[in-house]
């Protein structure tokens, strides 16, 4: 049985989960010196960014065949496939809520078989045929890898990613050896350790998927790490799972012992929230409700305030050296705000499962730093860094929203700056026709004066009167006498009087 919860999650709480979308993973390598024994291996391990969708999943990408195309993918340490559509798939829509396709062929790289496959979640099924390809992912080196070549899909409308692949201990479909994916890097020297970790934050891009080792830094004290043994069942198959005991589950003064047997949790990358067990879960919320401001949804989850405090809720796990250790989970972790309200992240596991009791989810996962070891079959618990404060779903606005405010508003400073501009122009262009007409009046009025505009005179008529009365006066116009009656003054115009 493979878990994929968010599955559920998503139908039943659209109006939180449905906005599942597959984001990319950005490489960042840690460089490290290699042993002396294991020079000849590409790198110590690689770091790779994942991106957070609204607390909900965690996704990346992959690179697939000999064309290097780019799937996203759900990483899922529940599941121990690969899976991808068909072409055939994606455009006859039996494929309905998956994106990409991968086109089988030689050309690519890729082997396709005639044996059939199918996969059966918590909620959704995958069928198809088992292929052989090769598979990479933070850009390293790819390793052949057998893979589930999809033909039809069920109920996964709202995963909107183009697949899974899965982290398990073995992977059944792959050759006779049924290597991990993991296990196929350390074997072809990619990475060192056959190990991987996660550490999921509350950010948009501070989360982080491991190959071949962990980041001291995303662990609160790297003295507090703690290993449980995995629980083995003696198949190398997709049965055996990275199952680790729990003795007790406590919250206040609630408590819930877990018979041997009947005590099995996995920590699970596929799975948004914590599950219970029917009748554990049952005993929860009955305690849950009747002491707390606790309410029911109408898609049967609960919720409260988020002002409101509620107590840690503790899962008690026997460590590799027999020693008890407590993993607590504060309310700040297993809330989700949705409308006001916070939603307790925690749920009864789907029917049908019996093998499991418990699946830690993200929610736990946010809390504890978590390293799974394929060399001692353990899964290590430790304190992680990542705060709720730093929670970037409770922005109100989503960074296209903030980018789109911005643009509006510089859009609206231009237009408003535009307006101003053509306003002052408009002022300037009243203020020269109004200095025009004065300027126009004083010049008619000037002219009626006979004043000289430009150097000439603009009243013809006044002007021949005076050229009438000079010339009675005998003085030169032009160098010339104009009254011959009067010989004896010579005026020059401009000249003293000769006489």
């Amino acid at each position: 049985m493979r878990f994929l919860i968010v599955l559920i999650l998503a139908s039943s709480f659209q109006m939180t989960f449905q906005n599942l979308v597959t984001i990319p993973l950005t490489k960042k390598e840690i460089e490290r010196e290699p042993m002396k024994q294991n020079r000849n291996f590409l790198q110590a391990f690689s770091v790779d960014t994942l991106y957070n969708n609204q607390q909900m999943s965690y996704y990346g990408t992959i690179q697939v065949g000999s064309q290097n195309q780019t799937f996203n993918v759900i990483f899922d340490t529940g599941s121990n496939q690969l899976w991808l559509p068909s072409k055939n798939c994606i455009q006859s829509y039996n494929c309905q809520g998956l994106n990409q396709y991968y086109d089988c062929s030689p050309s690519n790289g890729c082997s396709l078989t005639t044996k059939a496959f199918s996969l059966q979640y918590g909620k959704g099924q995958v069928s198809g045929y088992i292929a052989t390809t090769s598979v990479g992912v933070c850009g390293l080196q790819q390793v052949q890898q057998s893979f589930l070549l999809v033909s039809t899909a069920q109920d996964f409308a709202n995963i909107k990613s183009d697949g899974l692949l899965g982290l398990g201990m073995y992977d059944s479909i792959n050759g006779d050896n049924k290597n991990s994916f993991v296990t196929n890097m350390v074997q072809n020297g990619i990475i060192q350790e056959a190990m991987f970790s996660f550490y999921l934050g509350f950010g948009k891009s501070d989360s982080q998927l491991i190959f071949g080792g962990f980041d001291p830094k995303k662990v609160a004290d790297t003295s507090q790490i703690y290993f449980h043994q995995v629980k083995l069942n003696g198949q190398k198959g997709d049965s055996q799972r990275w199952s680790i005991q729990v003795s007790i589950v406590n919250f206040k003064s609630f408590s819930y012992t877990l018979s041997i047997g009947q005590n099995i949790a996995i920590v699970d990358s596929g799975t948004s929230l914590i599950a219970l067990s029917s009748d554990l879960y049952i005993k929860f919320v009955s305690y849950l409700v009747s002491n707390y401001n606790v309410y029911k949804t109408l898609d049967g989850f609960y919720y409260t305030s988020c002002s409101t405090s509620l107590p840690n809720l503790n899962f008690i796990l026997q460590d590799v050296n027999g020693i008890s250790r407590q993993y607590s989970i504060p309310s700040s972790f297993y809330y989700i705000s949705s409308q006001g309200q916070c939603i307790i992240g925690i749920q009864s596991l789907p029917s049908g499962i019996q093998d499991v009791q418990i699946i830690l989810g993200d929610i736990f996962m946010r809390r504890y730093v978590s390293l799974f070891s394929y060399t001692n079959s353990t899964v290590g618990l430790s304190l992680s860094v990542a705060d709720p404060d730093d929670d970037y779903t409770n922005s109100p606005l989503e960074g296209w929203q903030i980018a789109l405010i911005i643009v509006g508003g510089l859009l609206v400073i231009g237009i408003v700056s535009y307006c101003l501009y053509r306003k002052a122009k408009e002022r300037r262009e009243r203020n020269r026709n109004y200095l025009n007409q004065q300027l126009l009046s004083q010049q008619n009025y000037f002219q009626g004066q006979g004043v000289v505009i430009g150097g000439n005179y603009q009243n013809q008529q006044q002007n021949r009167q005076q050229y009438n009365y000079f010339q009675g006066q005998g003085v030169v116009i032009g160098g010339s006498v104009n009254n011959p009656n009067n010989n004896n003054q010579n005026i020059v115009y401009g000249q003293p009087v000769q006489g």
